[in-house]
């Protein structure tokens, strides 16, 4: 039987879940424990080439952040990169690899590089760079699954070629796997790979553990895990069940039994990850996990919503992942609206009504009734409120994809008008009362915001934004927000509303707006 090779990359694919910001004491406390268990490499991190503001140490690591651990240097550390990233700008990218890797104390034994196959002969470059360091380098072919055995022998006959990678790795990125394809998998690269190759498992189906073993037994000598299984999406190969497996290899799943239910337990409660019958559904259409995780994240979507979007990415092509990707749903070219939105409120108040759970309380509902009958503004609630009643809302009104995808089938109820992007509704259903919507069309370009008659230049395809411009176009007197609550900070939609607000107050300084309920947003506060 092939010689073991575990490796823990808890640090690194758990920080899909928080932004990589683990807690360093319970890190360090990781890493004695895990070392005590016999793990043979940890990996602890991700070092991401561009630096993003609402990530953690653990997406940035180097030697000095690994010094702060009190890490020993005979243990041995492995460090990712996407090599995606390598593709940007060369030379930069190579100045930034010299300063990671040029530390006379170096902690780091192993580099893995995460690659799709279409960039594989875009990196060589790199690979020898990591060589010359004398690293143990590691390919992970991502998404292996969708790679035809024609092209995996020619990637790995590549590889042979160029002599500078130790490991190669594929990941069932999609978690869709089963015994049968690993088998099948390890075969075809048996016959072509002649040096050691292991398996990166996700959990979809449920099948990471089976999955892993399987390839053990098929010639893989390296398998990947985490604690709690947690990872991307629903997560990866429970390293407690994989040194309970292979305890007779000297591996002590006791050790990290502490470490495991007192932070990384914790942990999988505060995120839920894990297999479900969502990521099943994932599995079947090869869409990214991080959709599902982000949708089954999103505290606005019920289940059966939850579903519908999930069945509708299956429509699509969801197979790389885009931040964005949510709210721009079908991807169609945005047509000029018939609606002219010049003058529609002009000299009138405008109430802009959120879904915050500000809007739950009994006291603030009649605070805005009382607000509504004494400004007597223009309500436009934001998709389908769930805590005003309709007979106060004038208007509803959205431009997010995904929303109009859960929402469209009770719009005729409401016997309200409609104001949205009317082909975004088009790709959803058939349109058969005209007369319910007014078609306010938009367009999005990065860091602009722009109110026009017929449309709108937004940044993001955020609702948000989409009805504040309608405000502005229109002429209205004064905004005012409720139930607008906000996100926290390190929230993707904190940032987003963030900037859009920033644009707004550089592009149309002279608009109020005020919110009556509490936000976490930099919105000044109208005291009811």
């Amino acid at each position: 039987m092939n010689n073991l090779t575990l490796l823990d990359c808890t640090l690194r694919d758990g920080g899909y879940y928080n932004d990589w910001k683990f807690n360093d004491n319970y890190v360090k406390k990781y890493i004695k424990d895990i070392s005590k268990a016999n793990v043979d490499i940890i990996e602890i991190g991700f070092h991401f080439l561009d630096k993003k503001k609402d990530y953690g140490n653990y997406a940035y690591i180097d030697n000095q952040i690994l010094k702060k651990l009190n890490i020993k240097k005979n243990k041995k550390i492995a460090l990712m990169f996407n090599g995606a990233d390598f593709l940007k700008d060369e030379k930069k990218v190579f100045k930034k690899l010299r300063r990671i890797f040029n530390h006379k104390n170096n902690f780091f034994d192993t580099v893995r590089v995460a690659i799709h196959l279409k960039d594989l002969k875009k990196i060589k470059k790199f690979l020898n760079f990591f060589k010359v360091k004398k690293l143990n380098v590691c390919l992970n072919l991502m998404q292996i699954n969708l790679v035809e055995k024609k092209d995996l022998v020619d990637c790995l006959k590549t590889l042979n070629k160029w002599g500078n990678v130790d490991i190669f790795y594929f990941a069932d990125s999609f978690g869709n796997l089963n015994s049968k394809n690993i088998k099948t998998i390890c075969s075809i690269i048996k016959k072509t790979w002649k040096k050691e190759f292991g398996i990166h498992a996700h959990d979809n189906c449920g099948l990471a553990l089976k999955n892993s073993i399987t390839a053990f037994k098929s010639g893989a000598s390296w398998i990947d895990g985490t604690i709690q299984g947690m990872g991307r999406g629903a997560g990866n190969t429970k390293t407690e069940d994989l040194l309970s497996y292979f305890k007779k290899d000297n591996y002590f799943p006791n050790k990290i039994k502490n470490i495991s239910e007192k932070y990384f337990l914790k942990l999988k409660k505060q995120y839920n990850w894990g297999p479900s019958k969502f990521y099943k559904i994932a599995a079947n259409y090869n869409i990214h996990p991080t959709y599902v995780q982000l949708i089954l994240q999103d505290k606005r979507y019920k289940i059966s919503e939850q579903s519908s979007l999930i069945k509708h990415l299956a429509k699509i092509d969801s197979k790389k992942f885009d931040p964005n990707y949510l709210t721009d749903l079908n991807k169609s070219k945005i047509k000029l609206s018939k609606w002219s939105a010049n003058g529609w409120c002009l000299n009138r108040n405008i109430l802009i009504l959120g879904q915050g759970n500000s809007l739950r309380s009994s006291i603030t509902k009649k605070l805005i009734q009382k607000f509504i009958l004494k400004k007597k503004p223009i309500v436009i609630s934001i998709n389908i409120n769930n805590f005003i009643p309709k007979n106060v809302i004038d208007y509803y009104a959205s431009c997010n994809d995904g929303r109009i995808l859960v929402d469209h089938k009770n719009y005729n109820r409401l016997g309200k008008k409609f104001i949205l992007p009317l082909n975004i509704l088009r790709s959803f259903r058939k349109i058969q009362n005209k007369d319910l919507f007014l078609d306010y069309g938009i367009i999005i370009k990065k860091n602009e915001f722009k109110c026009c008659n017929k449309f709108v230049v937004l940044p993001y395809n955020e609702s948000f934004g989409y009805v504040i411009a309608l405000s502005i176009i229109g002429g209205s007197k004064n905004i005012f927000l409720a139930g607008i609550d906000g996100y926290d900070k390190e929230h993707n939609a904190y940032i987003k509303t963030e900037n859009i607000l920033k644009l707004i107050r550089k592009n149309y300084s002279n608009i109020s707006i005020k919110s009556l309920t509490k936000t976490r947003n930099k919105i000044d506060y109208f005291k009811l």
